[in-house]
């Protein structure tokens, strides 16, 4: 494909779209869980596992997910939702089950 008098590659297209189309980081990212990890520490609360992040729904503007977390005195589920403020993404934990250990 020639784009400006340059010729991209199937794989270059797609990478020159990723670079000005903002995307959604997954349930499991690494950057997904250091922001829920920062969530959590800001309420001073200390996660000690934080795993099993998997993917309720997916759509182009929002994701919903769902993961277990562990901290020294609870155990229990999280459901949180990842969407696109701009060319930034937002998590935001809807709901918190947690039963004590």
């Amino acid at each position: 494909m020639i784009v400006c008098g340059v010729i991209i590659g199937i794989g270059g297209l797609i990478q020159l779209y990723k670079a000005f189309t903002p995307q959604l980081p997954g349930c499991a990212a690494d950057s997904t869980a250091a922001v829920l990890r920062d969530i959590f520490k800001k309420k001073d609360v200390e996660l000690t596992v934080l795993n099993n992040m998997k993917t309720v729904t997916d759509t182009s503007s929002e994701q919903t997910c769902q993961a277990h977390i562990e901290t020294p005195a609870e155990t229990g589920t999280i459901s949180y939702s990842i969407t696109l403020q701009g060319s930034n993404f937002q998590i935001r934990i809807d709901k918190v089950e947690a039963a004590p250990r």
